[in-house]
């Protein structure tokens, strides 16, 4: 991961490092043949909320600002999917750590020193 001066440039990278890395984990076959299903499934959830929170800035999109997985139903993914079912996904699968591909403010991973995280 590089050190980026924008939120943006750092979002890009992380959607980029989540979708390869759910290829990685698709790929993978474990002993009884399957894959590594749950992590990939998690990463793509990463994907999707980020891709959200990014379009509903702006309001030609009409993805509320709140309700980042109405995304779903954008052209880019092709799904028509009611506001029931795009909640139930939200409620299921969305974890506020992994979903924002973004570090908080003035925190960062930077291993400098010795110390791994800094904040």
């Amino acid at each position: 991961m590089a050190i980026h001066q924008e939120p943006a440039a750092l979002s890009v990278e992380a959607i980029d490092e989540y979708v390869r890395a759910s290829e990685l984990c698709l790929d993978f076959r474990k002993v009884d043949g399957g894959c590594l299903g749950y992590p990939a499934t998690l990463l793509l959830f990463c994907v999707v909320d980020a891709i959200g929170r990014y379009l509903a800035l702006d309001k030609r999109n009409n993805i509320p600002k709140r309700e980042p997985f109405f995304v779903l139903n954008h052209s880019y993914f092709g799904l028509t999917l009611t506001s029931d079912q795009i909640k139930r996904l939200e409620w299921w699968y969305r974890n506020g750590l992994a979903h924002n591909a973004a570090l908080p403010p003035g925190t960062g991973l930077t291993g400098e020193d010795g110390a791994p995280f800094e904040f």
